[in-house]
Order: structure tokens, then sequence, then C-alpha cells
């Protein structure tokens, strides 16, 4: 029996969603060590602690030293090198936009619109 982690609902062995929230169950395997259920994705046996995952598998740390790519060291800037300001290529006043006329209606509407009724 699987039991659902959202509302408790027993589900027979081999269920792949719970039968009464539709919620997808954990999938479980057994321990290597000492039999007992594990989910599949568990690091470690919650009865015997066993170590599910070999060391290999364990990866998302740090590489060690020796794994680690050739980096280039940092490179300073050199003090003789001078960048203008983005500024000084802006044309004198700075940008504007220009101004947008308003609409005009051409045509009169048909019928003049009425307020809402109240009440």
């Amino acid at each position: 029996m699987i039991v659902c982690p959202n509302c408790s609902h027993p589900n027979p062995e081999g269920a792949t969603q719970c039968e009464a929230c539709f919620t997808p169950l954990p999938i479980a395997t057994s321990c290597p060590n000492c039999g007992a259920a594990v989910q599949t994705d568990a690091t470690f046996c919650g009865q015997c602690g066993f170590n599910l995952k070999s060391s290999a598998d364990l990866g998302g740390g740090i590489p060690a030293p020796s794994l680690l790519p050739n980096v280039p060291e940092l490179v300073t800037p050199d003090p003789l090198i001078t960048l203008e300001p983005v500024s000084g290529r802006l044309p004198q006043g700075g940008l504007s936009i220009a101004p947008v006329e308003p609409i005009k209606l051409t045509k009169p509407l048909e019928q003049p619109m009425e307020p809402p009724p109240s009440g």
C-alpha cells in the first residue's frame, strides 16, 4: 500500500497517482542493503542509512582542483587608455520627442450618447 503524501489516502501497490486526489505518488524501490522500501530519488536508506548513490553519482559539488578548467588570470586595464563618455556623442541639447497632435473627428456622431439610467 502506498499512502498519498497529499491526502493520506491508501493506494494499491504499483499505483502512479492517488485514487482520491490524483497527486503523483512517490516511486519506491527496495534498499540493496536491508530491503526496506525507499523512494527512487533518496540518497540514503531511512532504515539502515545505506548510501544509495555511489560517490560518482553524487555530483553537484565543486570539482577537485585537478578537474578545474584552465582559467586565464585576471587582466588589469591599462591606465594609459581612456574612454570617452557616451554623452559626448549626443547632439547639443540632448534628444527631444516631437509633440503629438490630438485626434480630431471629421464627422460628428450620429446620435448623442445618453447617460445611463439611474436607480
